[in-house]
């Protein structure tokens, strides 16, 4: 669906969240060669609560640091600048999930879970995919993918259950959507996506990575997502890395992964949900 025609349809149904403006600042700065540590300071003692919990994520067990980070400078001379405006992006993400409620049918933190998990899947793809898309950007992907789920949680949220519902027979969330809404959540994270300013490789990777039979064939980045994605839906909240479904051939076609590679991904995912730390 084109951007105009889904703006259209979302119209009085939907309003896109924002990053807090703190967040929109920092990264600002972060894309300004000229900027200085000091400047990042003066912007971060605005917002202790955001600090905190941005030294907290850098500090996990995700990011190994032998040495505890004490302040965003330091953050950022350890990790890297790229690393830390996806930890601002991150945490601003977190912002939004956190601020809607939970209830018997859906909890938005097990979702927040699995993003997590599809954006640690899709960083670790083999080096010889990530030549044209760092993993930094994999990661932002793969984070964002279900926004357009959250969006709906929060604004349609008896229709989306229903849906969920539904698709739990049906076997197809984005059709029940597309009936139901007229657009999916794809489409909706897509604009999420446009809105934050990312790159147009991901809005577009965000808004199709359920397009097995087309884009998903066609681009690589798309392919990662779907990929990513269907793996942690298979393997979130397991000890083990075995699969019940099958994933999709359309993207390991396109990627070309070999069984070795594929083994590694599946262990990884797993790793990664035993001692790293959400937010």
């Amino acid at each position: 669906m084109n951007t105009a025609a889904l703006k259209s349809k979302l119209e009085g149904k939907l309003s896109l969240p924002s990053l807090p403006a703190t967040i929109v600042e920092l990264q600002r700065l972060l894309r300004d060669p000229g900027v200085g540590m000091k400047d990042l300071g003066q912007v971060v003692a605005s917002d202790p609560p955001l600090t905190a919990r941005v030294l907290r994520i850098a500090n996990s067990a995700f990011y190994s640091l032998s040495v505890p980070v004490l302040d965003i400078g330091h953050a950022a001379a350890i990790l890297g600048l790229d690393t830390l405006n996806t930890l601002l992006l991150q945490v601003g993400v977190l912002e939004f999930v956190e601020s809607i409620d939970a209830d018997s049918d859906f909890d938005p933190l097990d979702l927040w879970q699995h993003s997590v998990l599809t954006a640690q899947v899709a960083s670790s793809m083999p080096s010889r995919l990530q030549r044209f898309t760092p993993s930094q950007e994999l990661y932002v992907c793969g984070l964002l993918h279900d926004i357009g789920k959250f969006v709906l949680l929060d604004h349609l949220r008896d229709e989306f259950i229903a849906c969920l519902k539904a698709a739990k027979t049906s076997g197809s969330l984005c059709d029940e959507e597309r009936h139901a809404f007229g657009f999916t959540h794809a489409d909706v994270g897509a604009l999420v996506a446009e809105r934050w300013g990312l790159p147009l490789k991901a809005v577009h990777a965000i808004g199709e990575h359920h397009d097995l039979d087309g884009s998903v064939q066609r681009d690589s980045l798309v392919a990662i997502v779907s990929l990513a994605n269907h793996i942690a839906h298979e393997l979130q909240g397991k000890k083990t890395p075995v699969l019940k479904q099958e994933l999709p051939h359309q993207a390991l076609k396109r990627l070309e992964l070999d069984g070795d590679e594929i083994e590694v991904l599946l262990q990884r995912a797993i790793d990664f949900q035993c001692p790293a730390e959400a937010g």
